[in-house]
């Protein structure tokens, strides 16, 4: 199993052992079982929230971005050859046109 998986896998048992223990709490407290969930849940927030911070926290979320995009953009090259060799012969002669005006 790849770490990060492993990990969120963790994080969310920890998510659910917190709440549990604040239901437990709260019902020792004297509260109905289902009403101290609900506030265990509301104490706590946005469980989805928590996950994902803590995922950009753990991990390289614009490295891993980066590459979904670098695939995306290869995946679309593959589907069109020719319209992505003409976008790179128009940027060389643009590039190339540029630095002859300059020198």
């Amino acid at each position: 199993m790849r770490r990060s998986k492993r990990m969120m896998e963790e994080l969310e048992q920890d998510i659910r052992d917190h709440i549990e223990r604040e239901t437990q709490d709260n019902i020792e407290r004297g509260m109905p079982p289902e009403e101290a969930r609900y506030a265990a849940v509301r104490k706590f927030g946005n469980v989805t929230r928590v996950k994902e911070e803590t995922r950009e926290v753990w991990s390289l979320v614009w490295l891993e971005q980066l590459l979904q995009d670098i695939h995306f953009g290869l995946r679309m090259l593959r589907k069109s050859p020719g319209f992505g060799g003409g976008r790179h012969s128009y940027a060389g002669v643009g590039i190339g046109a540029n630095t002859a005006i300059s020198v």
